[in-house]
């Protein structure tokens, strides 16, 4: 019995444990809050949503430099308002207490005010348009945003518009309208703004204007304004029709005796709207041009009820290319017209025409030329408007053209009579050279080679010259025209010292009992610096020649006559030299030492028969004669020219007649038997040897005493 009491009464106990347990008052934390600075309006915090339902009251202690707070309500159900206190700026606590008679626990509330932040954000408004005569109202949006930390009233307001050329020029601004103007912004929140302007007068001035919608928004502590600008052009309604400038009838694969097909596209660019549109060709007959907008049903012309601005209308051309064009040549075959009520006056397309594909392709150019390091290259080109660099003047080139047969081996059409032009424009102190291989035939997906050969002029300026290769021939079915053209562009260099010798002619090829004669030479300096040391050797071993010129000034105006210079050099044969064929080497240098060019000739010596001498001198001068085109010239002649030539050796230098080029003479190697000396000391020589033998004799056939 006293174990069951004493069982009861710990179980009182426990029980009133657990009561007191349960009944015992509990506070939860309150989260840390934010405000915002000079704001008056309260926030508020449910205290009962924090503390246990047996409290019967709240107790507050805030800083109140710093926060303005007060409990609202009563008993367990009051709540706890705040604001900041005015200009305070940071972080303020406040100690609130809730009790239940009994127990009381506490909560520090950690509140941040903020600065104050009242801001928008403006959309830009696009450009409007006003059309004198044609334009009743006009409109436009643009977006005003909260940006900042606090609600807004926002009120609006247009400007009048302005010339912005003219500030006298003006709009007033009664002519706008704001769907609102004015409205409040929650914090994050937007507005769109719908702006018309209507009842601008058709006699405006055409200009362009500017305005703007000033934007003022207020809060308890703000009161800002920015803008929206405005661009707002005023002018005459235009009527435009865009058209192509050109049109061409049928595709790149269109060959000769096909139909062709093409969309063409017209599209309204003006402000007012094109009614009863037509379209018409002026082109022959023979092609069959036709219009359609589904390519079934062709008629004879293309009409469009309406295009408004903006709008576009694309439909089909249908016509023939006939057999007798030439493919790969573009043909004019008339004009497109396009007529309209509205068009004051008729819209057209001039360059409609056709070019059919040519069968025939030059499938690749090689190009073998000298470059200015005297280097022969080839290079090879694919597509046409390729550029060959470096070709030194006055060497070959070779063009070589591969034509090709684009038929296929199942259409097996051969291509026939295929003539290659080639033509470098210009080259020749301003006239063309052209080359031309005739009569090439080319079987169907086969390809031929011809060469084409030129000499690049010597002459020729430091420049680039148009190439241009053409080729033509007919189909061997349809006898159908195929032509391509093939461009290409040639640069011509020249070396900085490039001396030539141009021409080394004996005037007599062949001696015999006359010993003596004259080799001609003309150097030329085709190089792009001037030359004030070139030198000229000729020199001949077997005929004892050995002849120098130094310090010849040769300009690099090539075109001039003082860019050349000629030299005489006299040439004697000795009594004792015997018949044969000797040869005569002319050296070119620059800068006195660096050989540049080298020529030679040749000068038959034969027995002197002078029973033969006069057909010898005749065959003498009908070889000259076919070799250098001079007039023939008797031995006589020649001998006086020679007599001249050595007289004018006692002054040596440049002998030229005016108008011709400088002839040089010298006479260094000129012999004694051929000087204007040895007939006189000839003839005192034998009255000497006259008077000594007379003298001996004498002596002999006098008496002795």
């Amino acid at each position: 019995m006293k174990r069951l009491l004493k069982t009861i009464i710990l179980g009182i106990f426990l029980a009133l444990a657990l009561v007191t347990t349960v009944n015992a008052l509990t506070f939860s934390t309150i989260s840390s809050q934010t405000h915002v600075q000079n704001t008056t309006e309260d926030k508020l915090i449910v205290l009962s949503s924090f503390a246990t339902n047996d409290t019967t009251g709240y107790t507050l202690d805030c800083n109140a430099t710093e926060m303005v707070g007060s409990l609202v309500g009563s008993g367990y159900l009051q709540n706890f308002t705040f604001h900041p206190a005015a200009g305070f700026v940071g972080t303020s606590v406040c100690n609130i207490t809730a009790s239940n008679g009994t127990d009381a626990a506490s909560q520090l509330v950690s509140i941040t005010v903020a600065s104050h932040n009242a801001d928008v954000s403006l959309s830009t408004a696009s450009n409007l348009l006003w059309l004198k005569n044609l334009s009743s109202s006009i409109s436009n949006t643009f977006t005003v945003t909260n940006n900042g930390n606090v609600a807004l009233s926002v009120s609006m307001q247009v400007e009048n518009f302005v010339d912005a050329a003219n500030s006298s020029n003006t709009i007033s601004n009664s002519v706008a309208a704001l769907n609102a103007s004015s409205f409040n912004l929650a914090v994050g929140e937007s507005k769109a703004v719908l702006l018309t302007l209507s009842g601008i007068s058709n006699s405006q001035k055409t200009a362009s204007y500017t305005s703007k919608v000033n934007v003022t928004y207020n809060s308890s502590s703000a009161n800002k304004t920015e803008y929206v600008n405005l661009a707002l052009n005023v002018r005459d309604s235009v009527t435009q029709l865009t058209v192509p400038t050109t049109f061409r009838l049928g595709t790149e694969t269109q060959s000769p005796g096909s139909n062709a097909t093409t969309n063409l596209t017209l599209q309204n660019t003006g402000d007012t709207v094109f009614t009863d549109l037509i379209i018409t060709s002026t082109a022959d007959a023979k092609y069959k041009i036709a219009f359609s907008l589904n390519n079934i049903n062709f008629t004879n012309n293309m009409t469009f009820a309406a295009i408004n601005p903006g709008e576009t209308k694309s439909f089909i051309v249908k016509g023939f290319i006939p057999v007798e064009l030439t493919a790969g040549a573009k043909t004019d075959i008339g004009d497109l017209i396009i007529t309209s009520p509205n068009l004051t006056s008729n819209a057209s397309i001039t360059d409609f025409y056709v070019q059919p594909v040519s069968k025939l392709s030059i499938e690749e150019v090689e190009v073998t030329f000298t470059d200015i390091k005297n280097n022969e290259k080839t290079e090879s080109m694919e597509l046409t408007g390729d550029r060959i660099n470096d070709v030194q003047a006055g060497k070959p080139l070779k063009i070589k053209v591969r034509l090709k047969n684009d038929f296929t081996d199942d259409e097996d059409v051969e291509i026939q009579d295929i003539d290659v032009t080639a033509t470098i424009e210009n080259i020749d102190d301003e006239d063309d050279l052209d080359e031309e291989v005739t009569d090439i035939d080319v079987n169907a997906e086969n390809t031929e080679s011809v060469d084409m050969n030129f000499v690049v002029p010597v002459d020729a300026e430091k420049d680039t010259y148009d190439v241009t290769i053409e080729a033509e021939g007919r189909d061997e079915i349809s006898r159908a025209t195929h032509k391509v053209t093939f461009k290409f562009t040639l640069e011509v260099d020249r070396k900085d010292h490039e001396l030539e010798i141009r021409k080394m002619n004996l005037i007599d090829t062949q001696l015999s009992c006359k010993r003596n004669t004259i080799l001609d030479i003309e150097i030329a300096n085709i190089g792009s610096k001037e030359e004030e040391e070139a030198a000229l050797e000729v020199t001949s071993a077997e005929l004892g020649l050995n002849y120098k010129r130094t310090e010849i000034e040769l300009t690099n105006d090539y075109k001039e006559a003082d860019s050349r210079a000629r030299f005489s050099v006299p040439i004697a044969l000795k009594d004792t030299l015997k018949a044969g064929t000797y040869p005569i080497r002319a050296k070119l240098f620059f800068s006195d030492t660096i050989l540049d060019d080298i020529r030679d000739v040749q000068l038959v010596v034969q027995a002197c028969n002078p029973q033969s001498q006069n057909q010898s001198a005749q065959q003498t001068a009908q070889t000259q004669n076919t070799q250098t085109g001079q007039t023939q010239t008797t031995q006589s002649g020649q001998n006086a020219q020679a007599g001249q030539q050595t007289g004018a050796q006692k002054q040596p230098g440049a002998q030229a007649a005016e108008g011709q080029e400088p002839v040089f003479v010298d006479d260094e190697n000129v012999s004694f038997k051929d000087s204007d000396y040895f007939v006189p000391v000839l003839v005192i020589s034998f009255l000497l040897g006259l008077g000594a033998v007379t003298v001996l004799a004498s002596m002999l056939i006098m008496p002795k005493h």
